[in-house]
């Protein structure tokens, strides 16, 4: 299936990660910019939806949405992602400084 962009947005790395640690969202955004206010461009299903997410500098991984919502609904980064994404051990693939503005994107497929 071709993947259908869900959002897009920027934060900053809070701190340092050599190309080839492990690296979690947790450690890597504050608990502020993980409550990231995002108006998703599609629809989710809370245990179906399938999303891939792709963080600059960091191997990409998929896991299923935990809530429903509808196009251009308000939702929080930190509510769309199991509670087990965030501790989630993956890949730096490239050096990240404190402070670098990373994209993230989310997509369904």
């Amino acid at each position: 299936a071709t993947p259908v962009r869900l959002a897009i947005f920027h934060l900053n790395a809070v701190q340092d990660f050599a190309k080839g640690s492990r690296v979690s969202i947790a450690g890597l955004f504050s608990n502020a910019d993980l409550w990231q206010q995002l108006f998703l461009l599609d629809g989710l299903q809370a245990d179906k939806t399938r999303i891939r997410v792709s963080i600059d500098k960091v191997s990409p991984f998929e896991t299923r949405a935990t809530v429903g919502k509808r196009v251009g609904e308000e939702a929080f980064f930190c509510m769309l992602l199991n509670r087990g994404d965030f501790t989630r051990q993956i890949a730096a693939t490239d050096n990240i400084e404190k402070g670098d503005r990373l994209t993230i994107i989310l997509d369904k497929f």
